[in-house]
């Protein structure tokens, strides 16, 4: 059985790797202060495409697999 990423999957990680990074690791903080739900950083994962993932793609969804929820939500 293999255990590696494929190389879509990969590239998926660096992704959302990057965007927690560089939108949500900046304000996390200041978001859990105020008691707020970032609604900003939300719609900038819906532009990413980072919303919907297991969702059928005839309603706008990724169809993605459980592995590349997984990444997701790690």
């Amino acid at each position: 059985m293999d255990f590696n990423f494929t190389n879509e999957q990969d590239l998926f990680r660096r992704t959302v790797r990057e965007f927690a990074q560089k939108e949500v690791a900046p304000k996390v903080r200041e978001y859990e202060r105020k008691g707020q739900f970032p609604w900003d950083i939300y719609r900038k994962m819906g532009k990413a495409g980072l919303l919907g993932l297991r969702l059928p793609k005839e309603y706008g969804g990724q169809e993605a697999d459980a592995t590349t929820m997984a990444i997701a939500v790690e």
